[in-house]
């Protein structure tokens, strides 16, 4: 079905618009060079697509047509949320957010602003591709799907206020028919592999928490709750979110009648964080909850901070590059405990008293790590990509004793550089901190060469040198090694960085290696001028 499109002229600017207000702005050639289209891991946005942002998160509505899939997996997702992040924290990890979870085709309506002086300018070209501009206190951005053979009538609003930081999104469902229909309250977030997923039932609250990425998500409905169970069954969950309205996941809607959600919607960098805003929206007490992670050397910047109520643990987030995490805690009377902890350099636990005080300061002392300090060559003595493993024999154990060590695990198969127990290096040459013990390490660079298979004894608080120099025992003269199909997350079919991807190709010796990410125009270009290595791959 079609129907005629609502568009803005230019209002008349009343008066100067304030510096801090919210915008719509669609992504264009001319402006991405500003700095529109938010940054991430995850992040899909194409041309045409529209960004809603304020001083404190930036999210992008898809362009809401019937073709716009995100990437293979990630499909049917014009006029969804696609992409959500803060704005001065720039992280995106998000696959997509589906109101009324899925399954329906939405189209523009319009957009427009409120506030004390606000200005919108919409222009379509032939194609009917919309250029947006709308700024003011307050922005609305609006979609929605027509009605379908008993079906409802779903209509969409994104609102996002100067100063907030969530995003507000009513669904509305209307049955246009002659007949009562039955509709299903519900959402949609995808947020794949490295996330967990779980609700806090006191803050009325679903989070989704990607802890070694640094982003989480949360939605908390307004006057109304989420259903018992929704959307926690494990890691990287695609279940619903379902609303509990009047009694009931679903509603029986009669003939001209509509049923309204509203939730909002929002990013953090952490766990930690994205359950204080939920607590601040459910106007619970909390207690402002500052911890400092220091070894003897200074602060230890990306040091892991888990917070722990008994056994159960409550949330976790990482320290800034001072060593620093700030959050508000619960003001309870549990068996709070924080326990930091950080490659190499094993966990300190102290108590929280969160009850007695406003504010609480916490400082944690760990012991220092270990360093690995590399120079690997080739036979020529320059510089060479290579591939570093670390196979724990015997460690130290945080004491005097000996004792068996784990193998090291630097990061998940999704990360770049130090993923797992590998180490991948442009040009052979890095500083890893890393528990104090004896390891085997294994250096190579493809099958062309020869592996180089080493013991190492690294002490806390000192550097260990790793040196080798990977002889070519192969002529390939004429031949060139490849790989024809190659992709990481923007494909959607797994989640692994792309930048990580092109080290793992170049540190196995892949000279040529096409950029094939599914349904999608990409390059390799950018990361091999970012680490120099053009001539190589």
């Amino acid at each position: 079905m079609t129907r005629p499109t609502f568009l803005f002229a230019v209002w008349t600017l009343f008066a100067a618009l304030p510096l801090s207000a919210a915008e719509i702005v669609t992504i264009t050639k001319d402006n991405l060079s500003q700095g529109v289209a938010p940054a991430g891991k995850e992040a899909d946005w194409i041309l045409g697509d529209h960004v809603l942002r304020n001083d404190k998160i930036v999210a992008v509505v898809a362009n809401p047509i019937a073709t716009r899939n995100a990437n293979m997996t990630v499909k049917n997702v014009g006029g969804c949320i696609i992409d959500l992040t803060e704005r001065d924290k720039q992280n995106d990890q998000l696959s997509a957010y589906y109101p009324g979870g899925g399954g329906y085709v939405y189209d523009f309506v319009n957009v427009g602003a409120e506030g004390e002086s606000v200005t919108s300018e919409s222009t379509s070209d032939a194609k009917g591709q919309r250029t947006l501009f709308v700024k003011g206190k307050t922005v609305k951005f609006r979609t929605n799907a027509m009605s379908e053979k008993n079906a409802a009538q779903v209509d969409v609003t994104y609102l996002l206020a100067d100063g907030n930081d969530f995003l507000t999104v009513a669904t509305k469902y209307t049955n246009p028919h002659d007949k009562a229909i039955k509709v299903e309250l519900k959402d949609l977030v995808r947020a794949d592999r490295t996330f967990t997923s779980a609700v806090d039932a006191a803050a009325n609250v679903v989070w989704w928490d990607d802890e070694w990425f640094g982003q989480a998500y949360g939605i908390v409905p307004v006057e109304t709750k989420l259903a018992d169970g929704t959307a926690t069954k494990g890691r990287g969950s695609r279940d619903p979110v379902r609303y509990n309205v009047d009694g009931a996941t679903t509603a029986e809607i009669a003939p001209g009648e509509s049923v309204e959600v509203v939730v909002r919607l929002f990013p953090a960098g952490s766990l930690l964080a994205a359950r204080a805003i939920a607590g601040r929206m459910a106007d619970q007490p909390s207690v402002a909850t500052s911890i400092t992670v220091e070894d003897d050397a200074g602060p230890v910047p990306g040091a892991m901070v888990t917070v722990f109520n008994g056994k159960q643990k409550y949330a976790a987030g990482r320290a800034d590059k001072d060593g620093k995490l700030t959050v508000a805690l619960p003001k309870d009377d549990g068996a709070w405990r924080v326990v930091a902890s950080a490659v190499g350099r094993g966990e300190k636990e102290i108590p929280l008293d969160l009850m007695t005080t406003d504010a609480v300061r916490v400082q944690a002392a760990l012991p220092r790590p270990g360093f690995v300090v590399a120079n690997i060559t080739g036979e020529n003595g320059r510089p060479i990509p290579c591939k570093v493993q670390f196979r724990a024999k015997q460690g130290d154990g945080g004491g005097d004793a000996k004792s068996k060590l784990a193998d090291p695990d630097f990061g998940p198969d999704s990360t770049d550089t130090a993923v797992g127990n590998l180490y991948y290096s442009h040009d052979g040459k890095f500083r890893q901190e890393i528990a104090p013990g004896e390891y085997d390490v294994t250096i190579s660079y493809g099958p062309e060469y020869d592996a180089v298979f080493t013991s190492i004894s690294v002490e806390r608080g000192k550097e260990t040198q790793l040196a080798a120099k990977l002889v070519r025992v192969v002529d390939t003269k004429g031949w060139v090694s490849s790989d024809f199909h190659s992709h990481s997350t923007p494909s959607g079919d797994n989640t692994s960085s792309q930048f990580g991807r092109v080290q793992n190709l170049l540190c196995e010796h892949i000279e040529f290696a096409p950029c094939t990410e599914h349904n999608r125009i990409s390059t390799y270009v950018p990361h091999l001028k970012r680490l120099g290595v053009e001539h190589l791959m």
